[in-house]
């Protein structure tokens, strides 16, 4: 097991994601961020919310040092990419988000990876239309609080 794997155990991260829990997205300049600084639409994949899931971290279960290298491995695979900060959001506010039926709409689900225990996905509650998809991704994206730090996101 190497140095990164071994910093979080299975046994402990729960399962279960409280409603208070914060959770933590990485945003890349210019992928995620537009000139003026404002987090992009499509820095959340409308194709993500369906079906794979928006990757986001357990702020209370990340290791600093788990996502500064997946800052420095996801930087050096685009020459032109730079970190542009982190959006932190409740699990709470995922769950405020509704759909035209006024029913929540997103629920985040704990999705542990090898190298990463912490690891979650914001994922539609149902099989939504296009539209639809991009009318939750747009509220998602406006929820996020941007903070420029890994100190500030992880404190």
């Amino acid at each position: 097991m190497s140095e990164v794997e071994s910093i979080i155990t299975i046994s402990s991260v729960p399962g279960v994601i409280e409603k208070d829990e914060i959770l933590i997205r990485i945003f890349y300049h210019p992928d995620h961020i537009d000139e003026l600084g404002n987090i992009k639409a499509s820095a959340i994949p409308s194709d993500d919310l369906k079906s794979r899931g928006v990757s986001v971290d357990r702020k209370s279960y990340v290791e600093k040092r788990y996502i500064e290298t997946n800052i420095q491995n996801s930087v050096a695979r685009k020459e032109e990419r730079n970190l542009a900060g982190f959006g932190l959001i409740s699990h709470e506010t995922v769950l405020g988000i509704l759909d035209v039926k006024n029913s929540t709409a997103l629920h985040v689900k704990s999705d542990p990876i090898s190298n990463n225990q912490a690891h979650a996905i914001i994922l539609a509650k149902n099989n939504y239309l296009r539209s639809e998809l991009k009318k939750l991704r747009k509220d998602l994206v406006d929820k996020f609080k941007s903070v420029k730090s890994i100190e500030e996101a992880l404190s």
